[in-house]
């Protein structure tokens, strides 16, 4: 008896669709990108070129925009790569329309328009209120840390030095948390919003909500602004509304850092940095939409 085994002919001639609609199906990532892109306004993109058609031949705006999102939501941004799946991966195909910009061109675009990507955010935040996605409520904020793309020597100078331990002992001064201030504290925020900001590092904070009993309700008077703070976290309220921000906000980092492998800047430069951080947390936000399927175009 023979092998029954799937043929495997190199030499086999195919005839591939025609079209591009044809080379991927309907629910594809790659066909939401370019409808989100069709609702978002580009106009700043194109203001750099010349309307008269003057001059050599660019690659559009809007494919280069739809490019660089789709490469971000799949956790991709090195333009070298990108150069690469154009000309290998179907679904970059389809984003370019079987074009191939090189990685210098790639990278060149999000340079010169760092100012139009970091507008994305709001774009794509819009598309979500729009479609549903986002309702004002209990909002919760945290930080984290990422790598940069930094000259060591830039960053270890003796007078970077001393102003790391300057701000080091600043923040031990105010009790090593990141929003814990008596000017934030203080301040009245705008609208009806209420704080809740921990007094402590989060691991200290879970760790006495765990341990002290309640305080005595009604909290007394003449508690200074951080000790009336750390009193409020501990009454049953108070625990109930703190442990909400670990559900919300740190899975964000995890799926950002962890699932996307966004843990460092590949740019130099604060502005260059907070126009990657704003492109991360566009497509972000355009995943959850796409996985939602409430996008109000469909």
């Amino acid at each position: 008896m023979g092998y029954n085994f799937l043929p495997c002919d190199r030499n086999q001639a195919y005839l591939l669709p025609p079209s591009l609609v044809d080379w991927l199906p309907e629910d594809h990532l790659a066909w939401f990108v370019l409808d989100a892109v069709e609702q978002i306004d580009l106009t700043q993109f194109y203001k750099k070129y010349r309307a008269d058609g003057v001059g050599n031949s660019a690659f559009q705006p809007s494919m280069m925009a739809a490019l660089l999102i789709y490469s971000y939501c799949t956790g991709e941004r090195s333009s070298r790569k990108i150069e690469k799946y154009c000309q290998t991966d179907i679904a970059y195909k389809v984003i370019t329309a079987n074009q191939h910009p090189d990685h210098s061109t790639i990278s060149r675009f999000r340079k010169d328009n760092q100012s139009h990507l970091k507008k994305l955010f709001l774009e794509i935040l819009r598309l979500c209120a729009e479609s549903g996605l986002v309702k004002l409520g209990k909002v919760s904020l945290d930080g984290t840390k990422i790598k940069a793309n930094a000259s060591l020597s830039a960053n270890r100078t003796l007078k970077h030095l001393k102003q790391e331990i300057d701000k080091m002992l600043s923040e031990a001064t105010a009790k090593d948390a990141g929003y814990c201030s008596e000017d934030n504290f203080t301040k009245t925020p705008a609208g009806d919003v209420e704080l809740l900001v921990a007094v402590q590092k989060d691991y200290k904070q879970r760790k006495a909500m765990q341990e002290q009993p309640l305080p005595e309700e009604p909290i007394p008077d003449g508690l200074s602004p951080t000790e009336l703070m750390e009193q409020k976290l501990l009454t049953e309220r108070g625990r109930r509304l703190y442990k909400i921000r670990g559900k919300t906000v740190e899975p964000v980092f995890g799926q950002i850092k962890d699932a996307r492998g966004f843990d460092r800047f590949m740019r130099r430069g604060f502005e260059a940095c907070r126009s990657e951080w704003s492109l991360i947390c566009a497509t972000h936000n355009l995943l959850k939409l796409w996985r939602s399927g409430k996008a109000c175009w469909n």
